[in-house]
């Protein structure tokens, strides 16, 4: 499923109101998240980056996401939003975070298309339990009228029942910024969906050393690698069947207490395969494509822009510089 990246107007139900005119300029941190698509090809940028933003300031953002509608699609950038905190948080998912959740979610497909072959009763609920990869989720605060403002959670990765409106169980990769809020996500994930989230597991990955851990959020907390690197003795990531939807979905199967489990050798495995290809990536490491001696790359002409602003300017004279085309297209070979 792919990711969605729409912004909905203001997380409200309730009629939006005009956006604010006579602004002069961009407030500074909207700025400041813009410049964070502009130019992160060029700097390093934290996994997980909270910034405060008011509701106007968010319209604002949403504003320019409209006028630049792959703001957030290029180079992997996610976000949450917290209305009632006015906390946005850009979230930029390293090769380490991506290939252990990838590794993990394989895993609990190949084991649920297991289910699936046996059949029976099992099997029909089995086959309705799909990835929602790391598609929004919207969850509603508690509200006593009719304007119902909700949180945004772009998860690492989910899993539900195609009929549900949450999915039963939700993923996140933890780095030491995002490890702190490891209590607020699980509670916005279980008590915002009214426990329609069966499930939250957290993988601590960044323990000093090579310690890591998971924790699945009902709670249970285990380490699975050591500090000396070594998968621990410890008990296996466990999730049952019923999990993956909520009591309305799961009513009338009778055998949903199978086990979908990853021991903790498998998941240091896919630890250690997640670090190996992060450090190549860090030090432009591998195999590269060979082009023939003489071979022209020669990018498409772009259609220039009506009307340029400053903050675009700027990017488009960075870009020149370079001679690159930011939105330069994929080679294309005749033939082929």
């Amino acid at each position: 499923m792919p990711v969605d990246t729409t912004l909905p107007n203001r997380f409200m139900h309730s009629p939006s109101t005009s956006p604010p005119t006579g602004k002069a300029s961009l407030s500074s941190v909207v700025s400041r998240i813009i410049n964070i698509k502009m130019y992160s090809r060029r700097c390093r940028q934290d996994a997980w980056t909270e910034y405060s933003l008011s509701l106007d300031e968010y319209d604002e953002l949403r504003r320019q996401v409209g006028r630049t509608s792959d703001l957030f699609e290029y180079d992997k950038i996610r976000y949450d939003y917290e209305p009632l905190k006015s906390r946005f948080t850009v979230r930029m998912p390293t090769p380490l975070h991506e290939i252990l959740c990838a590794k993990a979610v394989e895993e609990i497909t190949l084991q649920r298309e297991s289910v699936v072959r046996q059949r029976g009763k099992a099997a029909d609920f089995a086959k309705d339990i799909t990835c929602f990869a790391s598609s929004r989720i919207d969850l509603p605060y508690d509200s006593n009228d009719a304007s119902t403002l909700y949180i945004r959670r772009e998860p690492d990765a989910s899993f539900g029942h195609l009929n549900a409106r949450y999915p039963g169980v939700v993923i996140e990769i933890c780095h030491s910024q995002k490890a702190r809020r490891i209590p607020a996500l699980a509670e916005d994930y279980i008590l915002n969906s009214d426990g329609s989230v069966n499930a939250v597991v957290f993988f601590d990955i960044e323990y000093p050393g090579k310690e890591a851990s998971f924790s699945i959020w009902r709670p249970c907390f285990e380490v699975f690698r050591k500090t000396d690197g070594l998968a621990a003795e410890s008990m296996p990531l466990t999730l049952k069947l019923k999990d993956f939807a909520t009591e309305h979905e799961t009513r009338g199967y009778s055998d949903l207490n199978q086990d979908i489990t990853i021991s903790a050798r498998d998941l240091c495995c896919y630890l250690d395969c997640a670090e190996s290809r992060q450090q190549a990536q860090e030090r432009h490491e591998g195999s590269v494509q060979t082009m023939p001696m003489g071979t022209r790359k020669r990018r498409r002409a772009e259609t220039p822009p009506d009307k340029i602003n400053s903050d675009e300017a700027v990017f488009q004279a960075l870009e020149e510089s370079d001679g690159i085309s930011f939105y330069a297209p994929l080679v294309h070979a005749p033939g082929v």
